[in-house]
């Protein structure tokens, strides 16, 4: 009995609401395929909802992710034509939160960081392409806070700057050469 029951349950689920969802296919201008679900609001317009994946011409994904009634949701990823990821970035209720990632064309990694409400907070790593350190900081509230270091592409120190809400502390620069020799 209690598996007529369920089944019926499911089937009455199935009539009830995948009547007004639709799967989506739209070729965009680049020949970018996206693909997923969607229903329709109560003035008939399509509103996403659900896994939604896009294609490249060359067949290789562009990107793929969720939406919730019309907001991006989840895990958010983003690849280049070649296939290679290209980003990483979460969603919620269609405002960036949480870790976000991006990697250079080749694979290595060219950001990291962590999106609160939409802005940039906590330690921000970023790298050349050839893996090694670009800049290491800190935002708060989506603004440059205390040190920030750049190194030069050779992955040894190039500069310190000094932040307070988003602007540069006057006399906070130290510059270093190539060598590693700071500059007076």
């Amino acid at each position: 009995m209690r598996i007529i029951f369920v089944s019926l349950v499911f089937l009455l689920n199935s009539v009830l609401f995948s009547a007004d969802t639709e799967t989506i296919e739209r070729e965009l201008e680049d020949g970018t395929v996206e693909k997923g679900s969607a229903y329709k609001d109560d003035k008939g317009n399509l509103i996403a909802n659900g896994h939604w994946v896009a294609t490249y011409p060359n067949g290789q994904k562009a990107y793929e992710g969720d939406y919730k009634d019309g907001k991006l949701e989840g895990k958010w990823v983003f690849w280049y034509k070649n296939g290679i990821k290209s980003g990483e970035m979460n969603y919620k209720n269609n405002e960036a939160d949480g870790k976000f990632l991006t990697w250079h064309p080749n694979g290595q990694k060219e950001a990291e960081g962590k999106l609160e409400n939409g802005k940039r907070g906590g330690i921000w790593k970023y790298w050349y392409d050839n893996g090694q350190p670009k800049t290491i900081g800190k935002f708060e509230n989506g603004n440059k806070e205390g040190e920030w270091t750049n190194f030069y592409k050779s992955g040894k120190k190039k500069s310190v700057i000094t932040y307070k809400d988003g602007k540069k502390i006057k006399d906070s620069l130290k510059n270093w050469d190539e060598s590693g020799n700071l500059i007076e």
